[in-house]
């Protein structure tokens, strides 16, 4: 299981690498499920990082929990803060991950890419609410080499189930039963080494967003997530 981390790590890293010096925007991680009323708003205006990596939504969840960026609890899918703060670090990717509540549902976004103005202007709170289309980005190569890269990650089959527990670092995604009081309360986990810590909490016209800091011990580096 270990080399296949490390061989998605390091694909996912080359690719957001190739991405960081064309246009930003931000991306959902998991697709919207099934249940969710916004989906096809969401989706052009958020669209899942499988798309652009020419990857169907099932493979790249796989993807993601291969690398232990994301795990499985029972039927809760579960995202690891510090997970993403030290594939971040390792390989000093340009990018941040962070959540956004739409209609009362989890939306975890990754940015990638650069934005020319303030990033001020360009949260996701104001992407949605400005409804601003993604960029075309120029990948083609890479995203068919990393399609055969996860070929080789050694993935599950659909008949596999994990039942893995999360550490401190983990949140869990409550795709249907999601409500704004998590973010109103400031209810999230630290990952226990006091290298993220909570910035705020963002409530717009029933979208909220959050972000964390997270700084290298070593080079001082920030990123917010």
């Amino acid at each position: 299981m270990e080399i296949g981390r490390n061989v998605g790590l390091k694909a996912l890293a080359v690719i957001f690498s190739e991405i960081a010096a064309q246009k930003g925007h931000w991306y959902n991680l998991l697709e919207p499920s099934a249940s969710d009323e916004l989906k096809k708003e969401i989706n052009p205006i958020f669209p899942p990082v499988s798309s652009i990596m020419h990857l169907d939504a099932t493979t790249m969840d796989k993807v993601f929990k291969k690398c232990l960026l994301f795990k499985e609890k029972g039927t809760n899918t579960i995202i690891d803060w510090y997970a993403w703060d030290q594939f971040i670090i390792e390989h000093m990717l340009d990018i941040e991950v962070t959540k956004i509540k739409i209609n009362s549902k989890t939306h975890h976004l990754v940015r990638l890419g650069s934005f020319e103005d303030s990033l001020a202007n360009k949260t996701a709170i104001f992407i949605w609410k400005n409804r601003v289309c993604p960029p075309n980005l120029r990948i083609y190569r890479l995203s068919r080499e990393f399609a055969a890269t996860v070929g080789r990650m050694g993935l599950p089959s659909d008949d596999d189930v994990s039942d893995e527990e999360g550490n401190d670092g983990d949140e869990v995604i409550q795709s249907d039963n999601d409500s704004l009081n998590d973010l109103d309360n400031n209810n999230f986990t630290d990952s226990g080494d006091g290298a993220v810590n909570q910035m705020g909490v963002y409530n717009l016209n029933g979208v909220s967003s959050t972000a964390k800091e997270v700084k290298s011990r070593s080079d001082g580096m920030c990123c917010i997530l």
